[in-house]
Parts: C-alpha cells; sequence; structure tokens
C-alpha cells in the first residue's frame, strides 16, 4: 500500500510497524517526520471521538424519521460527552 501511495506521488502518513520490520534501513526511511505526527495524532483524535460518538445507540444507526429529531439526538449526545470531558479535568 505505501508503494501505491508512492508512486501516485502520495506521502502516506501511517506509522510503521515496528515489529513487523526486520530491515532498519527500511525502517528508519519510513519514520514519520514532525508536520506528519502532527497530522497523525489530529487524524487518531478524530478516529477516536467518533468511536466515543458510535457509543450512543440512537446515533450509531440512523433509524429517525426526520433529521431534525437525528440532529437534536446528536447534540444532546455532543453536549453530553464535552460534560463528561470537561468533568474530568
Amino acid at each position: 500500500m505505501r508503494e501505491s501511495c508512492t508512486n501516485k506521488q502520495m506521502i502516506p502518513i501511517i506509522p510503521v510497524n515496528k515489529r513487523n520490520t526486520k530491515d532498519k534501513k527500511k525502517l528508519e526511511a519510513q519514520e514519520l517526520k514532525s508536520p506528519q505526527k502532527e497530522i497523525f495524532k489530529r487524524r487518531i483524535r478524530i478516529e477516536n471521538f467518533f468511536g466515543i460518538l458510535k457509543q450512543y445507540k440512537r446515533i450509531d444507526k440512523i433509524n429517525e424519521k426526520y433529521i431534525e429529531t437525528y440532529k437534536s439526538f446528536l447534540y444532546l449526545a455532543l453536549a453530553d460527552i464535552l460534560m463528561k470531558r470537561m468533568g474530568k479535568k
């Protein structure tokens, strides 16, 4: 997958699995640079947030007849997540 991305002049921002790489040169060549690390950290935060959001059953599957009802449950879930996060700090 990395090779197909580099062939298309794309920069893959996927960290290397150090356990599966025996070649040290290949490992050093594929290490993430600092801007790429920041992008990867943001991506992980967003993925984790959507994972937390999907714990709410009514938001995970859209069963609502009207979009306004779904939006209101989405806002309630977001407020609940925000209140839980603020309570931890």
